[in-house]
């Protein structure tokens, strides 16, 4: 539980580090986290949602439907 309570402390950490930074300079207006039609994008990095579509049909096809109990 303290390991969970740790890394979301961690992770505002570093949002609101990254939120400041950005507002000082001049890049224009800092976005943290967006999701629209295309892509989602969290900090500086975006993910196209055809990319994250491909993502998941791999992992579908990388795990079978049902799993075997032996």
């Amino acid at each position: 539980m303290i390991f969970v309570m740790s890394a979301v402390i961690l992770t505002l950490g570093i949002s609101v580090a990254y939120y400041n930074t950005c507002s000082l300079a001049f890049d224009g207006e800092p976005v943290i986290a967006s999701v629209d039609n295309e892509k989602v994008t969290f900090l500086d990095f975006s993910i196209s949602k055809k990319e994250l579509k491909k993502v998941k049909s791999e992992i579908d096809k990388a795990i079978p439907d049902r799993a075997i109990n032996m």
